[in-house]
């Protein structure tokens, strides 16, 4: 987290609503198994359980999967510091693979730049036993209207 942007914590009740929001509530995530585990402005958590269905077939979880947990990450992380005036759209991306996903994953992402019109984040995904399993690096375009994340307050 080297580098990361410092933000204003949300109040308790703000993080709570979006966590109801979240969790249970947006296809994607609900189709993939994805929960938020924290969120604060700059910063996500979330978890991908593992399950033979997001597999290649030979028990390694598939690398679109393991992107789409790594970019969600960052745009929870975006989404947030932003909060509740845009959302964001990823622009560009880039994934580096360390070792095969074999496990439950988790990805914690942090902002480390925040301007007007764009913002970049890292995440960077573990596996079950804190093993880095692969680290992204993304641009996200701030698109200035009312954030998804605003239905949760």
């Amino acid at each position: 987290m080297h580098g990361a942007l410092q933000l204003p914590p949300f109040p308790e009740e703000t993080k709570q609503r979006i966590f109801n929001g979240v969790n249970g509530r947006v296809p994607i995530l609900n189709l993939l198994g994805i929960r938020l585990l924290d969120i604060e402005p700059g910063h996500a958590k979330l978890f991908l359980p593992f399950r033979p269905e997001l597999t290649r077939g030979d028990g390694v979880v598939q690398g679109g999967i393991v992107t789409t947990l790594a970019d969600t990450s960052i745009a929870h992380a975006a989404l947030a510091a932003l909060f509740p005036d845009a959302t964001t759209n990823t622009i560009e991306l880039k994934m580096n693979f360390m070792r095969p996903g074999t496990t439950d994953l988790t990805c914690e992402a942090w902002l480390i730049h925040k301007g007007r019109r764009t913002i970049v984040g890292e995440s960077a995904v573990s596996d079950a036993h804190g093993k880095l399993v692969a680290k992204c690096l993304s641009a996200v375009m701030v698109m200035p209207h009312r954030s998804p994340l605003d239905r949760y307050r």
